[in-house]
């Protein structure tokens, strides 16, 4: 063996991770879509708590064209997954492990919010889903990339979705119009299917989710980080909890 070859381990700091973009429908016999939302999914993790750079082989100009990054969160994602009754020592003890340096700032930042669990939600969504999002975006953005960003914030009609908010998945029944039969609907729901809809095919179509007849929907850029709202409104606003994710790190 080559003496100045040498092989990091697997759990060292790598320049870059190299990832094969899925193509072969034969491949994958529980679908091809699937596998390739599975590996966006991957290189937002990698990119987004380490900062590792992850670089995308693809098979041509099509398939890069579907690798293109429409990306996002739901307003709520991590609140199901909590306590029912999580106690003021346990969100301070959630900053003192994650967030050691900023906790001050953060507790201040999150005294307006009055109940502890909705508190908590935010700081774990914006860590576990809404900053590697943003952050993943911002990269491809300047390695000349193009990345449109949501933000879903449809809370359902009822008791049912003031009790679990914009949940985790919740904008899957929107992306394929197959809401379930506990998923209450009215029609803001179906108006808001439709936008979702469009928006989704076209993407896949070009590569672009714009098009005649709806809001325009801002190309996410780290000089100027638009995102999409989908939601009660429909249209681009400055991107919630931009702060947190900042004194998140």
């Amino acid at each position: 063996m080559n003496a100045r070859l040498r092989i990091p381990a697997e759990w060292e700091r790598h320049e870059a991770c190299w990832l094969a973009f899925p193509h072969l429908a034969n491949e994958w016999p529980l679908g091809l879509a699937s596998a390739q939302r599975s590996v966006a999914e991957l290189c937002r993790a990698i990119a987004g708590p380490g900062g590792e750079p992850v670089r995308l082989l693809v098979r041509n100009a099509e398939v890069e064209r579907l690798a293109r990054a429409l990306i996002g969160t739901n307003a709520d994602e991590w609140y199901m997954y909590l306590e029912v009754d999580p106690s003021a020592a346990d969100l301070d003890e959630w900053l003192e492990a994650n967030a050691p340096n900023s906790a001050g700032v953060l507790r201040a930042r999150l005294a307006v919010v009055s109940e502890v669990r909705r508190a908590l939600d935010r700081l774990v969504t914006a860590r576990r889903m809404v900053c590697p999002s943003r952050y993943m975006a911002a990269r491809i953005s300047a390695a000349g990339g193009r990345a449109w960003v949501y933000y879903f914030s449809r809370q359902r009609p009822g008791p049912g979705g003031a009790r679990l908010g914009a949940y985790h998945g919740t904008e899957i029944g929107y992306v394929f119009d197959r809401h379930e039969y506990w998923q209450t609907t009215d029609a803001v729901d179906d108006e808001l299917t439709d936008a979702v809809m469009d928006y989704w095919v076209q993407f896949a179509r070009t590569g672009d989710p714009n098009q005649p007849g709806r809001p325009e929907w801002p190309q996410f850029r780290a000089a100027a980080p638009g995102v999409m709202e989908l939601g009660d409104r429909i249209g681009p606003v400055l991107p919630p909890d931009a702060d947190v994710c900042l004194w998140l790190g």
